[in-house]
């Protein structure tokens, strides 16, 4: 079963490209939101040993 194009876009090469680069935008928004928890975990975990 096919997804909504959404985007609008009716050519398939143009679609695939558009999708790939959305993809790996929003991978990297996941990985930086991931490293701030991280960081931010670490900074509470440090200032609960002083």
């Amino acid at each position: 079963m096919a997804l909504e194009n959404k985007l609008h876009i009716t050519d398939p090469a143009e679609l695939a490209s558009t999708e790939e680069r959305i993809s790996k935008k929003k991978s990297i928004q996941l990985l930086e939101a991931q490293l701030l928890f991280m960081k931010a975990m670490w900074h509470v975990r440090q200032q609960s040993f002083r």
